[in-house]
């Protein structure tokens, strides 16, 4: 009997992570698309001022945003 309750109770904690996980909201996906656009305005902020350097990290800032929007928006539509 303890080794029924043991693995009822193995196979529930297995399980349960993936029951919990959360679905896309949309506002989620708002804040994505707010971040990829401040993202945008500061690459292009740091462009018009010549520096280069943060030009460049801005540009991963906005691919990284980019990144996580098509993952969410991905998401979203799934699980609609």
């Amino acid at each position: 009997m303890n080794r029924k309750l043991l693995g009822i109770l193995i196979v529930a904690g297995l399980a349960l992570p993936g029951v919990a996980q959360a679905h896309t909201t949309r506002a989620e996906l708002h804040r994505d698309r707010v971040a990829v656009k401040h993202e945008r305005h500061q690459l292009h902020r740091a462009a018009a001022h010549h520096n280069w350097q943060r030009a460049k990290v801005e540009r991963r800032d906005l691919a990284r945003a980019k990144h996580e929007l098509r993952e969410d928006r991905r998401d979203f539509r799934r699980h609609r």
